[in-house]
């Protein structure tokens, strides 16, 4: 918990995409004013702790920052907080027109695999990461400057547009399911502009309309998948025209439900710690519900 009066922090705040920081900047200005440093496009490459048999007080940061080595020291009274890989991570955006191109750099586990390296204590991050592939799922996000697919929507499910819930198509062999947002679903979403969003649990299989695997086809083979199975034949060509499906594909999306053991994640604390801790969903929480 984020107290008024907690005393100044840095945190190391690694962003892909610029317009992260811009999305974040309310909770990033409130922090600041309350003496948080950020460190933007930064990556910690590891944690130097002092040698003992019994205790774990981490020393130091190694860290890149706009690429460049720099060692952040850890000073008395300081606490170093670790979140330990990232459902996430290498995220892939394609188009309309061209699929997401996978590419598997670790990124978001790195860290973790080389703190784990002979300490029991810190889990293991080989069972959620180590098969690159295994996790794999792809989403998609449509917007469409038209409401012909919301509206048969609402006949088919029977239920108004943000109120049916996921609806799964059994007889995909991506086995694709969709659902609709309640409208807007953004903050100065145009008048006329709708969005819904989808995903397949089956990336790698051929598609019934679509011969090709999901995590090889454009937003718009995508589209053309799903207006198949709903049979909305007579409005596909409309829906087509005037709607952007951009598939998303994302390699470790799944890896929250690989087959573990309670040691395989690290508790928050680890046992001995005076400074050290990790947080996020693969440290072992109490109570604590994934995804």
């Amino acid at each position: 918990h984020l107290l008024p009066d907690f005393a100044p922090m840095t945190m190391i705040y690694r962003t892909r995409y610029h317009q992260d920081e811009t999305i974040q900047q309310p909770l990033a200005n409130w922090l600041r004013q309350r003496g948080v440093n950020f460190h933007v496009n930064a990556k910690v490459r590891d944690v130097d702790f002092i040698p003992s048999l019994d205790e774990i007080t981490a020393q130091r940061l190694d860290v890149e920052i706009d690429g460049k080595p720099k060692s952040i020291d850890v000073g008395s009274g300081d606490i170093v907080i670790v979140t330990n890989g990232s459902q996430i991570g290498d995220v892939a955006v394609g188009s309309m027109t061209s699929p997401a191109k996978m590419e598997l750099t670790g990124e978001s586990w790195r860290l973790w695999d080389t703190l784990a390296r002979g300490r029991p204590g810190f889990g293991n991050p080989r069972v959620f990461f180590g098969e690159p592939g295994e996790c794999l799922c792809l989403m998609f996000t449509v917007t469409s400057t038209d409401a012909a697919f919301c509206d048969r929507f609402e006949i088919f499910t029977g239920n108004p547009t943000g109120r049916q819930g996921l609806v799964t198509f059994t007889a995909s062999n991506w086995l694709l399911t969709i659902v609709t947002f309640h409208q807007p679903h953004f903050m100065a979403q145009p008048d006329g502009v709708q969005v819904w969003w989808g995903y397949g649990i089956y990336p790698d299989k051929l598609g019934n309309l679509i011969k090709k695997p999901m995590k090889e086809c454009s937003g718009e083979e995508i589209l053309r998948e799903v207006l198949h199975h709903l049979r909305f034949d007579d409005i596909a060509e409309k829906v087509e025209q005037r709607s952007i499906c951009i598939p998303c594909l994302i390699p470790e999306a799944n890896s929250l439900w690989a087959v573990r053991e309670r040691k395989d994640r690290p508790l928050p604390v680890p046992k001995g710690s005076t400074n050290f801790g990790f947080m996020g969903q693969f440290t072992e929480v109490a109570a604590d519900a994934v995804f």
